[in-house]
């Protein structure tokens, strides 16, 4: 395993992906419009799309707090035992996405997009909020935040479906009406390709 300095890897488009390790050279790249596993062609993996994910009751309308790291506790703190989860979970898999956010933040566009590994997860959740004031105290963006959280051995899911919302990201329009939306069930009509 070889250790890389948190940098900038990627910045197209308004959308700003940080990697802090690589595992193996082969592992991943950065490509100028989105992110892939090398080797994989499009044609012999489906990229993980958010609509995979989402339900209603993965979604928040009205999220506001001082900072994201604030924000993605609160979101994931709503959404997780509706999935299940219990309150010693929620906070492990909280701490994750936190830890991850405080390493390197991902902000593509209006989304943030809050996101992290653990080991003991079999599948990947997500949760979606959104505001559109703004999900932050005195600023208008990031008006949506997208966290989710993968199982450990998925990397090259993780960084599909990171690759997938980051694409989304950079959709204005779009962005636009997830933020507008007036209830749950709109925005997962919205994410729908």
């Amino acid at each position: 395993m070889r250790e890389i300095i948190a940098k900038p890897t990627l910045e197209d488009e308004g959308c700003i992906l940080f990697f802090t390790r690589v595992v193996d050279r082969s592992e991943i790249s950065c490509r100028r419009h989105g992110l892939r596993e090398l080797g994989q062609s499009a044609a012999t993996q489906r990229e993980m799309q958010l609509s995979d994910l989402i339900e209603a009751r993965d979604v928040v309308i009205g999220i506001h707090a001082p900072d994201i790291e604030a924000a993605a506790a609160q979101l994931l703190r709503q959404t997780l035992p509706r999935r299940g989860f219990a309150s010693i979970d929620v906070e492990r898999l909280v701490s994750a996405v936190l830890e991850r956010e405080r390493e390197a933040p991902t902000i593509c566009g209006a989304i943030a997009i809050p996101h992290g590994r653990d080991p003991l997860l079999s599948s990947f959740v997500a949760a979606i909020g959104i505001n559109a004031r703004g999900l932050i105290e005195e600023l208008p963006v990031p008006r949506v935040m997208i966290a989710f959280i993968s199982p450990d051995g998925k990397r090259a899911e993780h960084l599909g479906l990171l690759s997938s919302v980051a694409r989304l990201g950079r959709d204005d329009a779009a962005v636009a009406s997830i933020a507008g939306a007036v209830s749950a069930e709109e925005v997962v009509r919205l994410i729908r390709p």
